[in-house]
């Protein structure tokens, strides 16, 4: 595949993570005080969510925040037929395919509880590429990522990790290859000299895809 730009690069990452088709960032309150309290009450920590689980992501160093209740695929457990056959199932997908995506993504998690309409789902993985070099812009990123996408409606902010670390959050409605309605959050993060780590999240509405993607910003 020819790439021109960074940002085209990213876009085969991305469409990479898809399984079915500004939080962080606040500035200063302005709270005065001396720089050395200052500094140790904003100390960047990663936190976990009650209800969330820190799941390692194989081979990326990495962890991120996860429903507990939901089960996880890796390369590492993808020999347990039964996991397997549980997720393929919740996700609407042969298991032979399921698995086939462990050869771009590092985790795939998903709610297979039959307590909720849609399997809502979190997809990982870290990539590296020349043209990776730095944080895609709103502009790259519209012009690059979404020009080809039936993106209904969506949100760019860029947003500080649990960490301190910058990452890019984009929040957005598609309709999918099946015409039904997708909501979905991405998270970007630059993990090394072109390299990059990724999350994609597929979850029942909008809101819900902006949660749990403030989940996994906060987490890292």
């Amino acid at each position: 595949m020819k790439r021109h730009s960074r940002a085209a690069a990213l876009a085969a990452v991305l469409t990479a993570l898809t399984l079915s088709m500004s939080a962080c960032s606040t500035a200063s309150d302005g709270t005065t005080g001396s720089p050395e309290s200052s500094e140790a009450a904003s100390s960047p920590t990663p936190t976990v969510p009650d209800g969330y689980a820190l799941t390692e992501v194989p081979g990326t160093g990495l962890s991120i925040a996860i429903p507990s209740s939901w089960e996880t695929l890796t390369a590492e457990n993808s020999s347990d037929d039964a996991l397997v056959e549980r997720i393929a199932q919740a996700r609407g997908m042969a298991p032979e395919a399921l698995t086939m995506r462990l050869e771009d993504s590092q985790l795939i998690s998903v709610d297979t509880s039959d307590t909720t309409d849609y399997a809502e789902n979190i997809t990982a993985m870290q990539d590296t590429e020349e043209e990776l070099d730095g944080l895609p812009s709103e502009e790259e990123f519209t012009e690059e990522f979404l020009s080809d996408r039936e993106i209904d409606s969506g949100e760019y902010a860029r947003v500080t990790t649990g960490s301190g670390a910058d990452a890019v959050r984009f929040v957005f409605t598609a309709t999918g290859a099946d015409g039904q309605k997708h909501h979905a959050s991405l998270v970007l993060l630059e993990t090394g000299e072109h390299t990059f780590f990724a999350v994609a999240v597929d979850a029942a509405s909008t809101s819900r895809a902006q949660e749990l993607a403030d989940a996994v910003i906060g987490s890292l």
